[in-house]
């Protein structure tokens, strides 16, 4: 998965007014798309802007909440309704 920028390298750099060699360029790089999952995870939300897309849930109820908040469009909702359906 790549980086969703909620920040880069270069502002960890400026952060710690460092400068990296191109292994911990890489590293951090790494550790970013790690903590930006763990945010999304521990907020129960996703902090982007721009499309989302492929948003799935089980439904047990008649109320379906979002990850991706607040929505401004809704292109298409699809539905399945029995097991083993892929379509």
């Amino acid at each position: 998965m790549a980086a969703k920028g909620y920040c880069d390298v270069e502002d960890v750099e400026a952060l710690l007014q460092r400068t990296f060699t191109t292994a911990q360029s890489a590293q951090c790089a790494k550790l970013i798309e790690r903590m930006e999952t763990f945010v999304d995870e521990e907020t129960g939300r996703g902090w982007l802007t721009g499309a989302q897309t492929d948003e799935a849930h089980v439904v047990n109820s008649q109320n379906v909440f979002l990850k991706y908040a607040p929505v401004a469009t809704v292109a298409t909702v699809k539905g399945r309704s029995g097991l083993g359906e892929t379509e």
